[in-house]
């Protein structure tokens, strides 16, 4: 999402956003790396940091959403950032509700830790750290593309956002809840999980050379 911002406040001219977008990526490469190929070199972000980078986060999109239309002109005169920024954010928000609404209607509090996120659905399934955050990236950038494509066909703003939701539902209480009511011995569950086994990469080949080197640094 950094990423996607911080292009974003380039094609606008917001330099300071911009500088707030990199230092935000290069502040979570080490996270990444070492969280996903280290194996005794785990670093824990903490409710402190999630909490920073949700409130970087939320500067990404009041500054998107306030971002002076002209400058918005060479991305297309149909471009409208609200659907935009609601793409780039829609699956772990439309998650977060999702997560939330079923624990309320549990009669639990929302803020009740579980294992109902959509990463313990493939944890669950047999999905790797690094698999995970590849298919929750890829049901992300699905949903940025289809805006992307219908901002480009020129659909109107409304549209845009109609779609964006939409998918969010389907992505998140969809997956999840299809996914959850399959047998285990269901065709399609054991395709989810061949699919998992096949993302434990980072034990293998050039990723055993990287986990024995940042497991050293």
């Amino acid at each position: 999402a950094s990423t996607i911002f911080g292009i974003f406040f380039y094609l606008t001219d917001n330099l300071p956003m911009v500088i707030l977008a990199t230092v935000s990526v290069g502040s979570l490469i080490p996270f990444f790396v070492h969280n996903v190929f280290g194996k005794k070199s785990k670093m824990f972000i903490g409710d402190g940091g999630a909490l920073v980078m949700g409130l970087i986060m939320s500067a990404f999109v009041i500054s998107a959403l306030s971002t002076d239309h002209t400058a918005l002109e060479s991305l297309g005169s149909a471009f409208n950032p609200i659907p935009f920024t609601l793409a780039v954010m829609v699956i772990p928000v439309a998650d977060t509700l999702r997560v939330m609404s079923s624990r309320i209607v549990r009669g639990t509090s929302p803020f009740h830790p579980d294992k109902t996120h959509l990463h313990h659905l493939f944890i669950g399934n047999g999905f790797s750290h690094a698999g995970t955050t590849t298919m929750i990236l890829l049901l992300n950038a699905i949903v940025i593309a289809v805006q992307f494509i219908a901002w480009r066909m020129g659909v109107s703003a409304e549209v845009q956002l109609y779609v964006v939701i939409g998918m969010g539902v389907i992505m998140s209480w969809g997956l999840y809840h299809g996914v959850s009511m399959m047998h285990n011995d269901s065709p399609g569950k054991r395709f989810i999980r061949v699919i998992g086994r096949a993302t434990h990469i980072e034990r293998k080949g050039i990723f055993l050379v990287l986990q024995r080197f940042v497991d050293k640094i």
